[in-house]
C-alpha cells in the first residue's frame, strides 16, 4: 500500500515538474521570438527540473522494479543466496546515495550562486552528471 501511494504521488510530482520544465522552455522560446530577449534564469531552472525528473523517475522505477538488470547468475542461485544478493545490492545503492548526498551538500550554482543542497545533489560529488 505504501509503495503504491508513493508511486502514485511521485508520478504526479514528476508530471508537474515536466509541465513546469516544458512551460519554462516554451516561455523562453516565446520571449526570444517575440521580444528578442532571452530569460536569464530559464536554463538553470529547466536543468534542475530535469535533474529532479530523472532522480524521481529512478525512484519510481526502483519501486516498480523496472531498473535494467542482468539476472542470469541471479536466477541460478538458491533463494537464500538470491535474498543475500538483493540485500547487498540495496546496501550498495544506499552507499551510492550517501556519497551523492554528501558530495552535493555544499555545492553552489555557477550562475546564480544559490546553494544547491536540494535542487542538485551531485554537482560536487563523485558521481557527476554529464554536462
Amino acid at each position: 500500500l505504501v509503495s503504491r501511494v508513493m508511486d502514485t504521488g511521485l508520478s504526479y510530482v514528476v508530471a508537474v515538474l515536466l509541465v513546469a520544465m516544458s512551460g519554462t522552455v516554451f516561455g523562453n522560446v516565446v520571449c526570444r521570438y517575440f521580444l528578442d530577449a532571452s530569460l536569464a534564469w530559464y536554463e538553470e531552472v529547466s536543468r534542475f527540473l530535469l535533474i529532479w525528473i530523472v532522480f524521481l523517475g529512478a525512484v519510481i522505477a526502483f519501486i516498480k522494479g523496472d531498473h535494467l538488470g542482468i539476472d542470469v547468475i541471479f536466477m541460478v542461485l538458491r533463494p537464500r543466496y538470491q535474498r543475500m544478493v538483493v540485500v547487498a545490492a540495496d546496501a550498495l545503492v544506499l552507499v551510492c546515495l550517501a556519497i551523492m548526498f554528501q558530495g552535493g551538500s555544499f555545492a553552489r550554482s555557477s550562475v546564480s550562486g544559490v546553494q544547491l543542497f536540494f535542487p542538485y545533489q551531485t554537482r560536487k560529488g563523485t558521481l557527476r552528471p554529464l554536462q
